[in-house]
């Protein structure tokens, strides 16, 4: 009798041992995962954070530039068209994604679309003077060549467009001299085709002959 009751406190201590033995994992790894808990709501806050040093920063990348674009426009557009207009660009959203549209404010007068304005010597000039502007603004820096088909179109088939055209030509001419980029143009405008180095002019039979090469 007494040896069963000895056998049977064995047993229930073996039993009580292994108890608390998975107590203490339990524990463990309960521990485990309010430290893991911590790490996490940290992690995320971190993160939060992040996000919104993140969008701060594109706030005032896209507005430096936004800057940067308007004062190159404005005066390109100003050095050709010889007034005080600016270039304007709003920025919004479009299906959470940021969107821009631009305008011309007229100097002493209303904002006015490039795209439909008379003529469409406006939007000649500010789709030129804009992929210009852009492509010098673009990080890192777009290295290689420009080329223009065309370029003063619209501004020539203005009834006053031809007084402009010199102008444009300047403006094209100091781009290249500042930017360091060679510019290669395809244009029936007499008066760009005198600010390049070489040009060649295309027959009724495709083929090209130089008229012209400086130096």
């Amino acid at each position: 009798m007494l040896q069963q009751l000895e056998n049977t406190l064995s047993t229930m201590k073996t039993k009580y041992n292994q108890g608390i033995g998975a107590q203490e994992q339990i524990q463990k790894e309960h521990d485990q995962k309010e430290a893991d808990l911590l790490q996490a709501q940290y992690d995320i806050a971190t993160w939060e954070k992040v996000q919104k040093l993140y969008s701060l920063s594109s706030d005032f990348a896209r507005q430096q530039l936004k800057v940067r674009i308007e004062e190159t426009v404005s005066a390109g557009m100003q050095s050709i068209f010889m007034n005080a207009d600016t270039f304007k660009v709003d920025m919004s959203e479009y299906r959470d994604q940021p969107a821009a549209k631009w305008k011309v404010h007229v100097d002493g007068g209303q904002d006015v679309d490039p795209e439909e304005a008379d003529g469409g010597g406006l939007s000649d000039v500010v789709s030129t003077t804009l992929r210009l502007s852009i492509l010098e603004t673009a990080r890192p820096k777009l290295e290689g060549i420009v080329t223009l088909d065309e370029p003063g179109k619209m501004v020539s088939g203005q009834s006053s467009g031809s007084e402009y055209l010199p102008n444009m030509a300047q403006f094209l001419k100091e781009y290249t001299r500042q930017a360091g980029r060679q510019l290669i143009m395809i244009t029936h405008e007499e008066q760009l085709m005198e600010i390049a180095d070489v040009s060649y002019r295309m027959d009724d039979k495709g083929q090209l002959r130089e008229v012209k090469r400086d130096g």
